[in-house]
């Protein structure tokens, strides 16, 4: 078995790295390997490798449970590493029956880092898929709004989850044919954004990328990244909700003066 500094690593031929991100808040990077026929995620956290350009994998062997690798260096300059759990997406959350593997979606075009344009082998129409390897709890609050709001229409229809192995990293929703919202929009806007505070959401962020205007004049919601519920202590719960979801009635306003 292959080593590095006496610990046993896995061999380079068993191995093949499909992507990497990097995780602002701990300046490491997120590596995800295909590891014979699993997928595994490696995180190496800065200096670690000391300039080396291959990525080192500790062996999984006597922890193949573990789906992620943390490697780093000790004050005393050891390299030290450690197995856990790479979470997806919670499985309470996990409520539509389709569920589609992330290594069976063409990609057509890319709209963001973590937005694309997809097909499915077995299709001829596009999607829209969003898959984010970092930060899975974005993922997993848009899972749960979604479900939330499946009845309401007021969201693209979700077509289901992305998977990748046992866990679940995105989801596929159709492709809307729409435009950007122009001044003339701003009530159909509202109404769908009133329509979530229905339900005690707010967007937490607004901006016009979170409307799409259909042919038919109404609007799509999406982009709830950024969700926070307006659901407060008894007493003090009606004013702090009201308020919030005042909040950004306005800051819709004010982004359709513009």
């Amino acid at each position: 078995m292959e080593t590095y500094e006496g610990y046993p690593i896995m061999p380079g031929i068993k191995s093949e790295i499909l992507s990497s991100h990097k995780i602002k808040v701990k300046g490491a990077i997120l590596y995800r390997v295909q590891v014979e026929d699993k997928i595994k995620y490696v995180c190496v956290n800065a200096h670690t490798l000391r300039g080396r350009n291959i990525v080192i994998i500790p062996s999984f062997e006597g922890n193949e449970d573990a789906n992620l690798v943390e490697i780093w260096r000790g004050q005393n300059g050891k390299f030290k590493y450690d197995f856990d759990i790479f979470p997806g997406v919670s499985p309470q959350h996990i409520w539509h029956r389709n569920q589609f593997d992330l290594s069976r979606l063409q990609k057509i075009d890319e709209i963001t880092e973590n937005v694309s344009i997809v097909k499915l082998a077995d299709h001829t129409r596009t999607f829209i898929a969003k898959v984010k390897v970092v930060e899975p709890e974005e993922i997993d609050l848009e899972t749960r709004i979604y479900g939330l709001l499946r009845k309401t229409r007021i969201t693209p229809r979700f077509m289901g989850h992305i998977c990748e192995g046992e866990d679940v990293r995105g989801f596929l929703l159709e492709k809307v044919d729409a435009i950007a919202p122009l001044a003339i929009d701003f009530d159909a806007c509202k109404r769908v954004l009133q329509t979530l505070h229905d339900y005690n959401w707010c967007l937490g962020k607004v901006t016009k990328d979170n409307f799409l205007i259909q042919t038919d004049g109404t609007a799509k919601l999406i982009g709830f990244g950024h969700c926070k519920t307006c659901s407060f202590p008894a007493g003090r719960r009606q004013w702090k909700l009201e308020r919030k979801m005042l909040q950004e009635l306005e800051t819709l306003r004010r982004l359709f003066k513009q």
